[in-house]
C-alpha cells in the first residue's frame, strides 16, 4: 500500500483538531487528495462517502463525541472498502482506545498530534495493508504500551 497512491478523509466536528491534523498530512502526504468532513455524517450515508479504488486513511476524531463517533466507526468498518481508520483522541484512554480498535479502528493519534507519530502511523498501515480491518494493533499490546495507552 504505497503512500502516493492514498486517498485521506478527515471527519471532525472540532476545527482544532483539523487545524492541527492538515499541516502534519500535507507534509507526509504531499499528493494525497484531502477530503474533509467538519461534523459525523449519518452512519447510513457512509456508502455514499467518495472512496476511490486506492486506499484511503480515515482520521476519525472519536474526543469531540465518543457515542456518535463510535457509531460513524462501525459503520466505516462495515463498508466493503479499501479504507484504514485511524482514530483521534484527546488522549491515550486505554478503555476509548481498545472499544475504537473493537469497533474497526487500525490505529490511533493522540495529541498533540505530531508528525512522528503520523509517519509511524502510515508505516504500520503500509506494512500490514493487506491485513483485516482489525488492523495491525489488534491484540497488539505492545504497540499500544509503546505509546503509553497501557
Amino acid at each position: 500500500m504505497p503512500k502516493d497512491n492514498w486517498q485521506v478523509i478527515v471527519i471532525s466536528p472540532s476545527r482544532k483538531y483539523v487545524a492541527e491534523l492538515l499541516p502534519i498530512i500535507s507534509n507526509e502526504m504531499a499528493d494525497a487528495p484531502v477530503i474533509e468532513i467538519g461534523g459525523y455524517p449519518a452512519p447510513n450515508n457512509l456508502s455514499e462517502l467518495p472512496l476511490t479504488s486506492s486506499d484511503t486513511v480515515c482520521f476519525l476524531d472519536v474526543s469531540s463525541d465518543q457515542r456518535t463517533a463510535l457509531a460513524v466507526l462501525t459503520a466505516l468498518a462495515a463498508l466493503k472498502a479499501n479504507l484504514h481508520t485511524v482514530v483521534l483522541v484527546e488522549e491515550a484512554d486505554p478503555t476509548l482506545i481498545l472499544q475504537c480498535l473493537r469497533c474497526g479502528a487500525q490505529e490511533f493519534l493522540t495529541r498533540p498530534f505530531t508528525q512522528e507519530q503520523l509517519r509511524q502511523v502510515l508505516e504500520k498501515l503500509s506494512r500490514h495493508g493487506d491485513h483485516s480491518r482489525q488492523g495491525s494493533l489488534w491484540g497488539d499490546h505492545d504497540g499500544l504500551q509503546s505509546r503509553g495507552a497501557l
